[in-house]
């Protein structure tokens, strides 16, 4: 009994091809997606209002002694809704 080889046609060839196609699309799509979500979704970093905070206090501890600079970091708090640290300044 001889086995025969089987032959490639022209429909198994375009089914690879098909196949194949589909592939390609499926990881181009995940990746694509994947990239957009990273791109998209980025650390805000601080709001204006932190920055002022963190200015107010860096300005209160070089001066402990001015009463009008430690005065600025408790308001900004407030203006924040921020209540454990204005209670402590």
């Amino acid at each position: 009994m001889k086995l025969r080889k089987r032959s490639t046609t022209g429909s198994d060839k375009g089914t690879l091809f098909l196949r194949l196609g589909v592939l390609v699309l499926v990881v181009g799509v995940v990746a694509f997606s994947a990239i957009y979500y990273q791109d998209q979704h980025v650390s805000a970093g601080p709001t204006m209002v932190d920055k002022r905070i963190q200015g107010a206090d860096s300005a209160g501890e070089k001066n402990p002694n001015n009463l009008q600079i430690r005065l600025h970091p408790p308001a900004a708090y407030l203006r924040n809704t921020t209540t454990p640290h204005p209670l402590t300044q």
